[in-house]
């Protein structure tokens, strides 16, 4: 993804210690590719001094990890949040408005979940929790 936000933004990572799980790390990669081109997009300006994409690793037991895509960017309004992991919904101009969509059934698909945190005029926080395995036997 770097490729969408090399000049667009820096990129702060923050990573814990955490237990190794087992999951599909293709569908794992699929869902944090496409949360780390939404926060990259959701900049209005470019400015790479400004403008922060922060990845945090973490964990808050043995048994599950979490991983978290921000970025300080304008914000989602809370009438899109409501909405937002629904097929066809997008508030932008191009785009088909399946990604996040997408991204929520694959995390459900490894028994994970896909949250969503967003203030306005401060950004945003995409957060994938997974627990160990992380799909079902």
């Amino acid at each position: 993804a770097m490729h969408a936000i090399r000049g667009r933004a820096r990129i702060a990572r923050n990573y814990a210690t955490v237990p190794a799980i087992r999951t599909d790390p293709t569908r794992v990669g699929q869902v944090l590719l496409n949360l780390l081109f939404n926060a990259a997009q959701a900049f209005e300006t470019v400015d790479e001094e400004r403008n922060v994409i922060t990845l945090e690793v973490s964990s808050s037991d043995e048994e599950s990890i979490a991983i978290s895509i921000a970025d300080n960017g304008p914000g989602i309004a809370a009438q899109h949040l409501e909405r937002i992991f629904e097929p066809f919904f997008t508030t932008k101009d191009s785009g088909m408005g399946l990604g996040l969509a997408i991204c929520r059934a694959v995390a459900d698909s490894l028994c994970g979940k896909l949250t969503v945190q967003s203030t306005l005029g401060k950004g945003t926080i995409f957060t994938l929790e997974l627990p160990s395995p992380s799909w079902p036997e």
